[in-house]
């Protein structure tokens, strides 16, 4: 059994992680993978094991992944030290701009640290997709109990309706040519009549939960809308409006409030071209955790326009440009790094890193021989910045 991808490096501010985790919180023999993040490969790869469990680590030749293999189940868990080196456009990744031309590495390495255990998302809804109970009827669709209705064999698992017959339309993938998105079934929040479907599940205050769904129309255009948060005192968060063409896929985050330990997620039919009885198909459901920023190494890296958003510093002999990390979910100080591109950049000295905070950062340049530099400078000689970002110590 292989341990798997354990440690997926979150790149240009997207917090999610890709990770196969053991649950008893061991290694099985095998090979643990760790990606590297956009413009960056890795030097080295240290697991900080000892002992004949340990095994061999290999990094791949252009440093896009490293790998540690595993000789016998192992116990004895510590965080990986992965060094990072910053090599700007050398990788596909979120940019800023235009990609431009390849420069070498900006800097000197930057160590991140990999806990071996970063805690997985935590999906918190029962039967989210609607696969139990399977349909069997021949129509391809059938009204089934509610999970309140305990005493029926045939309940919709996890999900409680509105409507007071209790009673879930649930879809067989291809009825009437409708495709599930994900699975073999889906729902329809119009059964009898418009109703909303709910599951309550218990949460810490302070979480950051991800909620993701596809929803489409079944006569034509239909609007849903997503509520969450205590019991009886749901909030909307979003509505979405589909035709019967395709499925659209929506997503978004939602923080729990202070003593709120139990959360309502709710989907909620608000219009439907069908009537009172026909709407608003709902599949792919899910709702999870969001790992902190801190489980892994957060990264972000970009490339601004050539020769734009330069402006004139204190006086006539440097330029400044800004860089803007808010969607990068840094939650301290970040490890930044830059370098600058274009015609005449080997007259430059080198660039300078200004005003650094968690959401954003000035790089700074002057010619090295200190003679007056402008903007319009910077746009003639096309000056754009490659610029990495990395909290290294998570």
């Amino acid at each position: 059994m292989a341990a798997g991808k354990i440690a997926q490096l979150v790149a240009g501010g997207d917090t999610d992680t890709s990770e196969t985790v053991p649950t008893n919180l061991r290694y099985p023999a095998g090979v643990v993978t760790v990606d590297a993040p956009p413009f960056t490969k890795i030097v080295n790869l240290d697991p900080q094991c000892s002992g004949p469990g340990c095994g061999s680590v290999s990094i791949a030749s252009d440093g896009s992944s490293a790998s540690f293999n595993i000789a016998a189940d192992w116990d004895y868990i510590r965080p990986f030290i992965v060094t990072l080196q910053a090599v700007a456009g050398a990788r596909s990744g979120p940019t800023t701009g235009n990609q431009g031309t390849p420069v070498g590495p900006i800097s000197a390495n930057i160590t991140a640290k990999i806990p071996a255990l970063c805690p997985p998302a935590e999906q918190l809804l029962v039967n989210s997709d609607f696969q139990r109970p399977p349909v069997t009827s021949s129509s391809g669709y059938s009204f089934l109990p509610d999970a309140s209705q305990a005493a029926s064999a045939s309940q919709v698992t996890g999900w409680i309706t509105t409507a007071p017959d209790h009673q879930i339309e649930l879809w067989k993938s291809g009825t009437l040519g409708v495709t599930s998105t994900d699975g073999k079934q889906f729902a329809e929040l119009n059964a009898h009549q418009p109703a909303t479907l709910y599951q309550d599940v218990p949460t810490a205050p302070g979480t950051k939960l991800r909620w993701r769904l596809s929803h489409r129309g079944r006569s034509g255009a239909d609007t849903m809308a997503v509520d969450i948060g205590a019991p009886g005192a749901v909030a909307e968060q979003r509505q979405v409006t589909d035709d019967n063409s395709m499925w659209g896929v929506y997503e978004g985050t939602y923080t729990v409030p202070a003593s709120q330990t139990v959360t309502r997620f709710a989907l909620r039919s608000v219009s439907a071209a069908g009537g009172s009885s026909q709407g608003n198909f709902v599949g792919a459901v899910s709702l999870s955790t969001v790992p902190a920023c801190g489980c892994c190494a957060c990264v972000s890296a970009g490339i601004t326009p050539a020769g734009q958003g330069w402006y004139q510093g204190g006086d006539d002999r440097i330029i400044f440009i800004n860089i803007n990390l808010s969607t990068s979910e840094f939650d301290g100080l970040p490890a930044v790094t830059a370098a600058v591109s274009g015609t005449l950049v080997a007259n430059l000295g080198n660039p300078g890193i200004y005003n650094l905070t968690a959401t954003g950062f000035s790089v700074g340049i002057r010619w090295s021989n200190n003679t007056p530099l402008s903007p319009q400078d910077a746009s003639t000689n096309g000056f754009r910045v490659h610029w990495f970002a990395a909290q290294p110590s998570c």
